[in-house]
């Protein structure tokens, strides 16, 4: 039996804010935090990736339960509970006092890029009504920020970033528990108006005048690096060549309406 399949429900639900890097995810996480019963805490420090512990907790309960089963020694042979139950009851209380920080708020959540996801059905197990807000920007021009900021010398290869994208705006659409949110078409502020009371009517919550005011402001949020600082370009030919490494990248870009977009440094 999966060992996840008998995990119990919570109303203890969090909310993710995910998506490919430099794709509003920062903002979004501090607009929900405008929210005084809210609190989007921050993604996980680098190489601390408590998703994949969850899985691997996950596996490792399973595996073992089957081969010290077939084994049949008089002491186990491989060390791990037999519950997957109780590991997923053990280890998602300090997940949650970890990503907060210890801090405590009525709805909490945290900024996980598309880390949380890789463990999205063991969470959606023991938090059904967790939500997932996606954020998706033209991946281009994602792509041209981020090697503009956190990625200078140009680290991250075009297929990673591909894979990145791609799957973050797969989940959006296809999970019940998830919401994209479009963030390069929010240009007027009625678009924001509208966009905000679409997400926090989302997580059932109603949108507050200190979510109102940061809205009507709408803030420069985590600008690491000055526009005279920012000097990749991503080209015409750059972009024909990414469109042609996977087609389903190329049919989602053409679906939300980036195919025939010029990148613009951002």
């Amino acid at each position: 039996m999966n060992p996840v399949d008998r995990l119990p429900n919570t109303e203890d639900a969090p909310i993710f804010v995910t998506g490919m890097p430099r794709s509003g995810t920062t903002f979004i996480q501090h607009l929900l935090s405008q929210h005084p019963r809210i609190q989007i805490h921050g993604q996980e420090p680098a190489d601390c990736a408590w998703a994949d512990w969850l899985n691997l907790l996950l596996d490792g309960v399973g595996f073992a339960a089957s081969s010290n089963e077939q084994l049949g020694y008089d002491s186990q042979h491989y060390a791990a509970p037999n519950d997957g139950h109780e590991v997923a009851e053990r280890f998602l209380p300090f997940m949650k006092w970890y990503l907060t920080g210890g801090q405590h708020s009525p709805r909490w959540g945290a900024k996980s890029l598309t880390q949380c996801r890789i463990a999205s059905e063991a969470i959606q197990h023991v938090w059904p009504a967790a939500r997932w807000i996606v954020c998706i920007r033209d991946p281009f021009r994602c792509l041209e920020s981020l090697r503009n900021t956190f990625d200078r010398e140009q680290e991250v290869e075009s297929e990673e970033a591909i894979e990145w994208w791609t799957s973050a705006v797969r989940f959006a659409h296809e999970d019940s528990g998830a919401m994209p949110v479009l963030f390069d078409r929010l240009r007027t502020p009625a678009q924001r108006r509208q966009q905000t009371a679409e997400i926090f009517a989302f997580i059932d919550e109603s949108v507050t005048p200190e979510v109102s005011d940061f809205v009507e402001e709408w803030p420069t949020v985590h600008k690491v690096v000055s526009e005279d600082e920012r000097s990749y370009r991503i080209s015409q030919d750059d972009r024909e060549q990414m469109l042609g490494l996977d087609t389903e990248f190329r049919s989602w870009v053409e679906r939300l309406g980036y195919l025939d977009q010029e990148a613009t440094l951002v």
